[in-house]
């Protein structure tokens, strides 16, 4: 994730991200389960742009296999966008 912070570029990792696999976005119950991708994980806090934790209670983090993600083809930039659009 990217966030401006005083005209600069943070980066934010998620911390619960793991070994081998990348965050892929935030979702409620349905939108997870709606998703395809065989490795998704749910984490336990999502965060905003900014790095900063969610108030709202159905939302968590997602997270899928790197591996799975590079055999999709699919970048991931626009797998967001795709997603987000919903």
């Amino acid at each position: 994730m990217l966030y401006y912070n005083n005209m600069t570029i943070q980066t934010f990792t998620h911390p619960e991200t793991k070994p081998g696999e990348t965050f892929f976005t935030n979702a409620n119950t349905p939108g997870y389960l709606e998703m395809e991708w065989i490795s998704k994980r749910r984490g336990r806090i999502a965060y905003d742009g900014e790095g900063n934790p969610l108030t709202a209670k159905d939302w968590s983090p997602v997270f899928i296999s790197e591996a799975e993600l590079a055999e999709s083809g699919v970048n991931l930039q626009t797998l967001r966008r795709e997603f987000n659009k919903n």
